[in-house]
């Protein structure tokens, strides 16, 4: 459900209108580079000022007083610019309450960190219509601007006059801020208990991606709670609380399933966002082959994750990775440049790296119909191993086993990769070693083995 379907955010923008509310206007005055302020444009404009300013090329205060004009204002401060904002504070009377609700439209920094336009403008401004446009304003802003972090004028109203804001800004203040981290939800804590009603939950809930449900008081987790999350979006399931999870529900055609049940029935990608035991891996499995999507993209690597934490194995370094981008670093201070750097530091890796007993993990080939429900990519690969005779001992990065060759096998390099070679010179697996250290692709490509 989008923040503008939200029955909260229907009567903010009905009141708004109703009561004759306007947003502020956005300031459109064109912003001219100018790198080098020793060079006077002919047409020299606060635009140019902005740009000089915003890029360090000049300091607020060797900017003429005919250039610090209105527009000027509205596109330069921010918190960015200490002094900027230090000027306004002692030059209120230069600014009106126009001013901010024009700041509000023209710049969603305005809005943004401790230093927003709500921790200093006078009290006075700070009204129904003021903090209604700069909901307004920060919703746009998450929706077309995509920037989510977007609360901290909403703590400065919370700390500074609490009393303007409403219900409706609570629950929009819900769906769009609020998250728990650290065991903390700092929305939640603010929101007067009044407040908190079951719409206000509900809007909690929506999209996020931090554990929430947590802190919902059990009389409001309700069946139809639930399930209405639910049908707004299997998505939503990544909120639930451990208890919500096992919650069973009637679903048509299945009876009585429990919530992740239901989430990866309706949509098998959602797995990813489950906390996995044993019973939720053999349901997965029972509902998704090893060829699916599903279980490629949502649960495979959710998978490993899982069992190496189940067997309190730790995730394999990327040894070579960090040994390459070391090698780049001095290369690069011993004043090389990019490209060969780069290289270098790819040369060390390789050479690094035996891989005469390394062997990839990834297999880039469709697995054989007849085994394609039995296994996936990777373990069709590793049976391929084995049939070779070739014994896999750990994971030894993201890219490689660590392997034991049996005595007929060795692997040879050609100018596309490696060869895996039986002791007849049969080629049997290729696979390749490409892209620089932070891009790196290794995978096998060719395959002439079969179970």
């Amino acid at each position: 459900m989008k923040i503008t379907d939200l029955d909260a955010y229907k009567r903010l923008v009905n009141m708004f209108e109703e009561k004759g509310y306007s947003q502020g206007v956005e300031d459109k005055m064109p912003i001219y580079s100018w790198d080098n302020v020793r060079v006077i444009p002919k047409n020299l404009t606060p635009g140019h000022y902005v740009h000089a300013n915003s890029y360090g090329k000049i300091k607020f205060w060797e900017i003429p007083q005919k250039y610090r004009t209105r527009a000027f204002f509205l596109h330069t401060l921010t918190s960015c610019h200490k002094d900027i904002v230090e000027y306004v504070k002692s030059h209120m009377n230069e600014f009106d309450k126009q001013f901010f609700k024009d700041h509000i439209a023209t710049t969603y920094y305005s809005l943004e960190f401790e230093e927003n336009d709500f921790e200093y403008m006078p009290l006075e401004y700070i009204d129904e219509e003021m903090v209604a446009c700069a909901m307004l304003r920060a919703i746009h802003s998450r929706y077309v601007d995509r920037r989510d972090e977007m609360d901290d004028w909403f703590y400065s109203v919370h700390r500074r006059k609490p009393e303007v804001l409403t219900q409706d800004l609570y629950i929009l203040g819900a769906r769009c801020f609020a998250s728990k981290r650290g065991g903390k939800n700092k929305f939640l804590e603010i929101t007067p208990k009044e407040y908190r009603t079951s719409e206000y939950y509900f809007a909690l809930c929506l999209n996020n991606s931090t554990p929430v449900m947590e802190d919902v008081p059990e009389e409001v987790l309700t069946n139809n709670f639930l399930v209405s999350l639910l049908n707004d979006s299997m998505e939503n399931i990544k909120c639930f609380s451990e208890a919500a999870l096992e919650r069973e529900l009637p679903m048509a055609g299945k009876g009585m399933v429990k919530c992740w049940q239901a989430a990866i029935i309706c949509d098998g990608y959602q797995v990813r966002e489950i906390p996995l035991n044993d019973e939720r891996v053999e349901f997965f499995l029972a509902n998704y082959d090893k060829d699916s999507s599903e279980y490629a993209y949502g649960f495979k690597d959710h998978y490993k994750r899982y069992l190496r934490q189940k067997k309190g194995v730790q995730k394999p370094k990327n040894d070579a990775l960090e040994l390459a981008s070391m090698a780049t670093l001095a290369g690069a201070m011993f004043g090389m440049g990019n490209d060969e750097a780069i290289d270098f530091g790819n040369a060390i890796t390789n050479a690094s790296t035996d891989r005469q007993c390394m062997l990839p993990i990834h297999y880039g080939l469709r697995v054989e119909s007849e085994y394609c429900k039995k296994y996936d990519r990777e373990e069709y690969l590793l049976e391929i191993y084995k049939k070779l005779g070739i014994q896999v001992v750990e994971e030894a990065d993201a890219y490689y086993y660590t392997a034991i060759l049996p005595e007929n096998i060795s692997v040879s390099h050609d100018e596309f990769g490696y060869w895996i070679k039986n002791s007849d010179g049969e080629e049997l697996i290729h696979y390749y070693d490409r892209g620089p250290f932070y891009d790196r692709s290794v995978t096998v490509d060719k395959n002439n083995v079969t179970l």
